[in-house]
């Protein structure tokens, strides 16, 4: 019976675009010893590398693979290829209708993370297309716009909406935050971002999205919060990180540590670094190192993602305590009110506004952050009323 960490240590040594002369013998080594294939093609499947692994063992290494691997990798690599370009499309038309609308927009995921991270749009899988708004456009504008150039509502998670198209089958989500505010807190600015925004070449056109800074950042977050969910986090959240890291050597490490610092995801980005490091051996530079060094609990919280990943047991380094949501949130934020759930949840509901609010009085784009006043304003009034036995039209939960 072929050791399956083998494969497992093959894929990893595979999922790169940069393959130094170790990481080269040691792909040599390990294909010598004869991995398990249908483990390896069904792992870099549910990892979502498969294009990462086809890069890297259908060039010069393809005489070491069996034959039929070698076409099975590059038959599924140009899938991939073909439906990124098909995207890539969708992307470019969908900033089109926004721009055309006046509404600004940020895509962050999909084919231009594919750009930034790895210069190549078919090195990564990807199924939806992502969009960041301003929370006033996402209230207010984004539904109507879209619906007039074709798209349909699918669901609505309140921080982000999913849209199909009617004719290309594209699926948008369309965010106002980036991450749900109740269970990992993290509130990067809008305005802020699309200012410092960075142009990337998506099927030749210029395409703005997150600065490398700022994209870095909310890897690391989106690598944290799979962790903390129910389902297993694809490596490729890692390699994305990895890539980001290698292809960008000027990478302003001083930025990347005060936004992360702002909000209060310092032990976030540690955390994605150092996991970078223990599974893909990236390189980081010495101000990085020293995040990674004073991340409490290095190892359990490393650990604990590696787990997610490929789903081991716990390991005898691990922490079971980890696998519960709201302790994992605890151990991998530094200040109280994003680490407490308790307090996440009561200041989102003192100071976040919803319907109600945008029911009671629609205020313009540069007033939007007067909501945040309204909203306290109009839960004191309520409660007031309530307390006086003034009956309040609004829900109970509102």
């Amino acid at each position: 019976m072929r050791d399956p960490g083998t494969a497992r240590e093959l894929l990893l040594c595979c999922a790169r675009t940069r393959i130094d002369a170790p990481t080269r013998e040691r792909i040599a080594t390990l294909l010598r010893e004869g991995p398990d294939w249908e483990r390896l093609l069904a792992s870099a499947r549910s990892q979502q590398v498969t294009a990462l692994v086809a890069n890297t063992l259908c060039g010069p290494l393809a005489p070491e693979c069996p034959p039929d691997v070698v076409e099975q990798l590059r038959e599924q690599a140009r899938g991939i290829a073909v439906r990124s370009v098909h995207l890539a499309g969708a992307l470019l038309a969908t900033l089109d209708t926004l721009e055309a609308e006046g509404i600004p927009a940020i895509p962050y995921k999909g084919p231009v993370l594919s750009a930034m991270a790895y210069g190549d749009l078919g090195l990564r899988l990807y199924g939806d297309l992502d969009v960041w708004v301003h929370p006033w456009d996402y209230r207010f504008r984004i539904p109507d716009a879209l619906a007039r150039h074709g798209w349909s509502p699918l669901a609505d998670y309140a921080w982000e909406r999913s849209f199909r198209h009617r004719e290309n089958g594209a699926v948008l989500d369309v965010h106002q935050y980036l991450t749900h505010r109740r269970t990992l807190p993290f509130s990067l600015r809008f305005d802020e971002a699309f200012r410092n925004a960075a142009a990337v070449e998506v099927a030749g056109h210029a395409v703005r999205t997150l600065d490398p800074a700022r994209m870095l950042v909310v890897l690391c977050v989106q690598l944290a919060k799979d962790a903390g969910e129910i389902e297993r986090s694809p490596l490729i959240k890692v390699c994305d990180i990895s890539e980001l890291v290698a292809r960008h050597p000027a990478l302003d490490w001083g930025a990347i540590e005060r936004i992360a610092r702002r909000e209060g995801a310092l032990r976030v980005v540690a955390l994605g670094l150092a996991v970078t490091e223990r599974l893909l051996g990236a390189r980081l530079p010495d101000v990085a190192q020293g995040l990674v060094r004073g991340l409490p609990d290095r190892d359990a919280l490393v650990r604990h993602v590696e787990e997610r990943i490929f789903g081991d047991d716990p390991g005898p380094d691990s922490r079971p305590g980890l696998r519960d949501p709201v302790a994992w949130n605890a151990a991998i934020r530094e200040r109280f009110r994003d680490r407490d759930r308790r307090m996440v949840a009561l200041l989102q509901d003192v100071l976040v506004p919803n319907e109600p609010e945008f029911r009671l009085v629609r205020l313009p784009k540069p007033m939007f952050a007067a909501y945040r006043v309204i909203r306290p304003a109009r839960l004191a009034i309520k409660y007031l009323g309530i307390a006086l036995g003034v009956r309040s039209s609004d829900k109970p939960s509102s």
